[in-house]
């Protein structure tokens, strides 16, 4: 990270080793096994999370193991699925209806084609009006169970900036194009591949 002061000049600091105090009043004591740091990723305190990215990140092959063993690319969506429910939104039958909202509202995103679809090609005026409600509830930075590992995994990998962490972003940017994770990946190796670019740029003398 870098900061500019006022007589123009600029400080680069290195946010991987910032000087942790672990025997201070309050302090997010982070552990030190590789497990446990996994453990960590999914902290809901920010600072304690932070520490466990950076451990991670400057020693890559620990994180590199448990990544591999552990996160793998988000799972293709079951487009019949949503369809079909979809198509329950129509059902006479109140419960089905209702817990076809649910499972649709639970899929957030992930049925936001086929919803639009219901919207500009309804096939009764209840599930366009439905898939409109559903699509005005569709949170794109909604943290579920676990999403939290996830983002921070993908900053571990893209702060080590190694030939494996390279492997396993390219790995996650294949799994399903609507899914968070994917999303996460492909934009950090956007981010990687423009940083070798300024990097082998010709400097002004």
């Amino acid at each position: 990270m870098s900061t500019g002061c006022t007589d123009g000049s600029a400080l680069f600091w290195d946010m991987l080793n910032l000087p942790w105090d672990d025997d201070e009043p309050g302090s997010h004591s982070l552990p030190k096994e590789p497990d446990k740091l996994w453990d960590a990723l999914d902290a809901e305190d920010a600072t304690l999370g932070y520490r466990a990215v950076c451990e991670l990140a400057k020693n890559a092959p620990d994180g590199v193991r448990i990544f591999k063993e552990r996160l793998k690319p988000a799972p293709s969506r079951d487009r019949g699925l949503v369809n079909r429910l979809i198509v329950n939104l129509d059902s006479d039958d109140r419960a089905v209806r209702e817990a076809a909202q649910k499972a649709l509202a639970k899929l957030n995103g992930l049925a936001e084609p086929e919803l639009r679809d219901a919207v500009k090609n309804p096939r009764s005026a209840e599930v366009q009006k439905q898939a409109e409600a559903l699509l005005a509830k569709i949170e794109p930075l909604k943290i579920e169970p676990g999403r939290l590992r996830e983002i921070r995994a993908v900053q571990v990998f893209e702060y080590s900036g190694g030939p494996e962490s390279r492997e396993l972003l390219e790995d996650l940017a294949k799994g399903e194009p609507l899914a968070e994770l994917t999303k996460d990946a492909r934009a950090a190796l956007k981010r990687l591949d423009l940083l070798r670019v300024s990097r082998a740029a010709p400097k002004n003398k």
